[in-house]
């Protein structure tokens, strides 16, 4: 039986994510097009979750799916979770700040049972707390260094920039388009780099059997 690693979880991630970039790209230009349909915009934010689960198992996605009317008929279902989850966790967060933070981590993949195991609320709450037991800082370290190097690679990129403003005028107004064009494709190569991680975690952690 397959165990959540760190550097699996990583890497594999890393893989599932640059394998379908343009497709979660695709997904997230549809969403934005449509969050300001009433109604529509709910099945299509739901969808964003199950385009997650989708990329962490390995299939091909399309975007479009997004659309699909199933993900508007667990609506109620997945307001109730999260009300449920926001209460549980500010009231966590005001017994010192670090039950709420476990709360985070123990319900981080309520939404997706509730789409892959076709869960209730409650239910899809305490399986993601099951399954989530004993990995939760695995979870942690593996989205902390994905933005960890995010940040460090952004501040690269922009003391490059802010050098070439410095030593050259002309240097910078040539690369500057160049510059914002790299920055855009990293942006959108991290942004399912934490997809395929979300779904990629989820994918092994839900096949786990609990003793």
């Amino acid at each position: 039986m397959k165990t959540l690693t760190f550097g699996d979880a990583f890497t594999t991630s890393f893989k599932l994510g640059m394998r379908q970039v343009l497709n979660i790209t695709g997904a997230y230009l549809l969403w934005v097009l449509t969050i300001w349909i009433p109604y529509i915009n709910v099945g299509t934010t739901i969808g964003l979750i199950q385009i997650q689960i989708d990329v962490g198992k390995g299939k091909t996605i399309n975007p479009a799916d997004i659309f699909n009317a199933n993900h508007r008929a667990v609506m109620g279902k997945m307001f109730l979770l999260w009300s449920f989850m926001t209460t549980g966790i500010i009231i966590g967060l005001l017994f010192f700040v670090i039950p709420g933070i476990v709360l985070i981590y123990a319900w981080f993949f309520s939404s997706m049972l509730i789409l892959d195991k076709k869960l209730d609320p409650i239910q899809a709450m305490s399986k993601s707390y099951e399954i989530t037991y004993g990995h939760k800082w695995t979870i942690f370290f593996v989205l902390f260094l994905i933005q960890l190097l995010v940040t460090i690679v952004i501040n690269v990129l922009n003391a490059i920039l802010l050098v070439m403003m410095d030593s050259s005028y002309e240097a910078w107004a040539l690369l500057r388009i160049p510059y914002w064009v790299l920055n855009i494709v990293f942006q959108l190569g991290v942004t399912a780099w934490i997809i395929a991680a979300y779904g990629y975690m989820y994918s092994v952690l839900s096949g786990i059997k609990k003793k």
